[in-house]
């Protein structure tokens, strides 16, 4: 019989935002954290990937960071049109929240109110 490689048990620390430093962070700097995320994801044209390596960069854990990642390539891939021309319009936030709020209030592990 062959040893199995022993694989690290993931915590619930270890998913979306559910360090308590992740948080503190977004129950206090909500407007800090909207504003970043809004530059991030101009910054990297909409890249999932750049835009949770450019949240890592503020401060958040890279899981809670890949949170703000996942709901910026969404936003892109599904409302594209939508955000085009504004992506700081009503039209672009709306289809975001629409389409990409859900996995994303999830992932971060707070509700829609408390989410930057």
């Amino acid at each position: 019989a062959h040893a199995r490689a022993a694989v690290p048990a993931r915590t619930a620390a270890d998913v979306g935002c559910r360090r308590l430093a992740d948080r503190r962070r977004l129950l206090s700097d909500r407007e800090e954290l909207h504003r970043r995320l809004d530059s991030c994801s101009k910054e990297c044209w909409g890249a999932g990937p750049c835009a949770g390596r450019c949240m890592a960069r503020a401060g958040m854990s890279e899981p809670c960071a890949a949170c703000f990642g996942e709901v910026t390539g969404c936003t892109k891939g599904k409302c594209l049109k939508a955000c085009a021309l504004d992506p700081d319009g009503e039209p672009c936030r709306g289809c975001s929240r629409e389409e990409c709020g859900a996995a994303y209030y999830e992932c971060v592990g707070l509700p829609e109110a408390l989410v930057p």
